[in-house]
């Protein structure tokens, strides 16, 4: 980052150090200044207009202020008030890797806490034993750290601090729970950072109900207990897809089992009830919200189908009824095949014929619900809640037979009256 104008009272500090020594893509710029609090604004906004010709805005409601700016790239700009001094200011942060400050005059680092020896050693280290205590968040944190940063491992005492502190988590707004969970969800090394959260059990601090299916066992067929399972589908989430469905299969892996802790024949309707419960008391929105308990609700069926002899008309009825999930219900049954002794061939080859389905279907969709609409059954008289029915059968009827033309449509809908 080119600065124009670079006053004696203000440091980069944190993240962006450490990446800096770390010879890694620093992607947000934190930056501490050392004034006092009458002073701080104006002198806060100079920097920023001097340098990004932007005004920033004061974000959060805590003591000491902090004032952001985003820049036309997404970079982020912050600017802190310094606590009293280096030393002082480097106690109030999480881990020792994100205390070191570098003076952009001299281009010197200043290292109170000894950062850098953690850094070049690879330790995430508390700052204070009441790391935990002042933000309870900071134990996620830590262990998000371990995804972004390639051969760093927790502290000893750091981990045992978790383990103890685990409880104050409940104290933190859910939503800022959840945001950190999800953000370790698009690591490639999701399951290892997920098993951190169990061997320290902030798993059950965030997520009680997964408790239930901790050592349950299973048939044969699967590899693991019930809990283990659901975390070993983490590990076969393609790359290749974008973070939201990440974040919706990672979701769907870890509740989609819940329910065997009540019934395991009827285990789908109480794992949707467990799951509505997790996703209510993480105020989850209502896309996501909606969709994860959907695929949960229908994780089954393609097992279930696969186990008698597959008949077109079953696999069209399925695409039909589920098209807007199908992607989600094919991609998570395959990657829980993988968690499995062994798996019926049949499963592979219903995945593929739903797949070569559903993409039929989407090309013919917009054709199919043009076709007949709610209009034409209302000039035919019908009124009502049959509406809705009889428009999906006689959808399906014309996706099912390839029907062309209105006339024939219709011919169908006067039989189906």
């Amino acid at each position: 980052m080119k600065l124009n104008y670079i006053p004696s009272d203000i440091f980069l500090v944190g993240g962006s150090v450490r990446d800096f020594l770390l010879k890694k893509k620093i992607n947000d710029y934190d930056f501490v200044l050392k004034t006092n609090e009458w002073d701080f604004l104006d002198k806060a906004r100079d920097f920023l207009g001097k340098n990004f010709n932007k005004n920033g805005f004061l974000i959060g409601k805590v003591f000491p202020p902090t004032i952001r700016a985003v820049l036309e790239n997404g970079t982020v700009v912050d600017i802190t008030l310094m606590q009293e001094d280096f030393y002082e200011d480097a106690l109030r942060r999480d881990f020792t890797i994100n205390s070191l400050f570098f003076d952009l005059k001299s281009e010197k680092i200043i290292d109170p806490l000894n950062g850098a020896k953690d850094i070049f050693s690879g330790k995430i280290k508390i700052t204070t034993k009441n790391s935990f205590i002042d933000d309870p968040l900071r134990m996620l944190r830590g262990i998000r750290l371990l995804g972004q940063l390639n051969g760093f491992t927790l502290d000893k005492a750091t981990y045992m601090l978790i383990k103890h502190c685990k409880t104050l988590i409940k104290n933190v707004a859910a939503e800022r729970v959840r945001d950190e969970i999800e953000k370790i969800f698009l690591f490639k090394k999701r399951f290892f950072l997920l098993k951190y959260l169990l061997t320290t059990e902030l798993l059950f601090e965030i997520f009680p109900e997964m408790k239930l299916i901790e050592n349950l066992p299973q048939r044969d067929v699967h590899m693991f207990d019930v809990l283990n399972h659901s975390l070993n589908i983490l590990r076969f989430i393609p790359d290749y897809e974008n973070a939201f469905n990440k974040k919706i299969y990672c979701y769907t892996a870890l509740f989609h089992d819940i329910g065997k802790f009540d019934d395991m024949h009827r285990h789908t309707e109480f794992s949707v009830k467990y799951s509505r419960k997790i996703l209510s008391r993480l105020k989850f929105p209502k896309k996501s919200f909606k969709l994860i308990l959907s695929v949960i609700e229908n994780h089954m069926k393609i097992l279930q189908i696969s186990l008698n002899k597959v008949k077109e008309d079953t696999l069209k009825k399925f695409v039909f009824q589920h098209y807007e999930i199908m992607d989600y219900l094919i991609n998570f049954t395959l990657m829980e095949t993988k968690t499995k002794k062994r798996t019926d061939d049949n499963i592979f080859y219903v995945c593929q014929r739903l797949k070569f389905l559903k993409e039929d279907f989407q090309k013919k969709k917009n054709f199919i619900y043009s076709l007949i609409t709610g209009k034409d059954l209302i000039e035919a008289g019908i009124r009502g809640e049959r509406i809705g029915e009889l428009i999906d059968k006689i959808r399906f009827l014309i996706y099912r037979d390839n029907i062309k033309t209105k006339e024939e449509a219709l011919r169908i809908l006067k039989g189906l009256m």
